[in-house]
């Protein structure tokens, strides 16, 4: 549902053992009333277990239940290595598991921010009124046309009426049809389409595509497959033919509530994660002794010379001496 919840199933449930390995490796507790594992002094009851398998999203059969033992076992023998060898001391070691921790309880925050800023149904209608325009389709056409380039034929307005008249005087549906993509494949200036008939696909209202002129016209024509007047623009002229429409189709909330909520909370992502950095440490007394830190500080290596831009001039001849 979140991209954060598998890093925090994941580090929640490497966190649980950490936590109880520092736990039971540094203090030694009553023995629980059910034991299903002891590793040294370390002992580990069911109900542990039942909870490390729940954590990592197993379904806590037997089989699984014995592996999670024997896992758990080389860690708890791991964490007993590591204490009674001092390895737990070193700087590395304690800068990883401070790291690990943070990035735990930032994903644990970060986490209870998203739920409590979960898009409601009342967001997500209230962008969707406010944004209908961009989910609505207006009324669109195909077209198949004839562009004829002013800057290809020195007489285009010529060439273009005689097409047009020759066009308009074919009275059968089937001859005209074969004398448009004949023309479209001759004279065309629009190359992607003058091999298939003229056919451009739809066009709308407004489309950018197109010249606004044509698109008014084409929108407006209430004659399918009938050859219209020449439209002129300063750059070519064209003649075109509706093949097809589609009405207008009035969105639906239902339609787009699950796109509409991806964005809202993509949104309210980024201010979550700002948050979660707040809230870390909020609360928390923090105070730097910048003073001291100037004191133990080491001094700043001194600037190196800029290296020679170029191989010294050898001034020595052979054969000089």
């Amino acid at each position: 549902m979140r991209q954060i919840q598998p890093l925090v199933r994941s580090v929640g449930w490497a966190l649980s053992a950490f936590l109880l390995l520092i736990g039971t490796g540094c203090s030694q507790p009553e023995p629980p009333v059910n034991t299903v594992l002891t590793v040294g002094q370390t002992q580990i009851s069911d109900q542990e277990l039942l909870a490390l398998a729940q954590a990592r999203g197993l379904d806590g059969t037997a089989t699984q239940l014995n592996q999670l033992a024997q896992q758990l076992a080389q860690q708890l023998a791991a964490e007993q290595q590591l204490v009674a060898n001092g390895w737990d001391q070193p700087t590395d070691y304690l800068e990883a598991k401070r790291r690990f921790i943070q990035t735990y309880v930032k994903a644990q925050i970060q986490q209870q921010l998203e739920s409590e800023n979960a898009v409601s149904d009342d967001e997500v209608a209230a962008y969707f009124t406010a944004n209908r325009a961009q989910y609505s389709q207006p009324e669109q056409v195909r077209v198949a046309l004839i562009e004829i380039a002013r800057q290809d034929h020195e007489q285009a307005e010529q060439l273009a009426q005689r097409i047009q008249d020759e066009l308009k005087a074919e009275s059968d549906t089937a001859k005209r049809q074969q004398l448009f993509n004949r023309y479209a494949a001759t004279y065309s200036a629009h190359t992607s389409s003058r091999y298939r008939g003229g056919d451009v696909g739809y066009i709308e209202p407004n489309d950018k595509h197109w010249p606004q002129a044509l698109a008014k016209a084409a929108l407006a024509s209430q004659a399918d497959e009938s050859t219209s007047d020449l439209i002129a623009t300063n750059d070519s002229l064209f003649i075109f033919k509706v093949i097809a429409r589609k009405a207008p189709v009035e969105p639906v909330l239902d339609d787009y509530t699950n796109s509409i909520r991806s964005r809202l909370l993509t949104q309210k992502r980024q201010q979550v994660q700002q948050l979660a950095q707040q809230r870390l440490m909020a609360g928390i007394k923090i105070e730097t002794n910048e003073g001291l830190i100037q004191t133990i500080a080491k001094p700043k290596k001194p600037a190196l010379p800029p290296e020679p831009t170029g191989l010294p001039v050898n001034t020595h001849m052979a054969g000089t001496e």
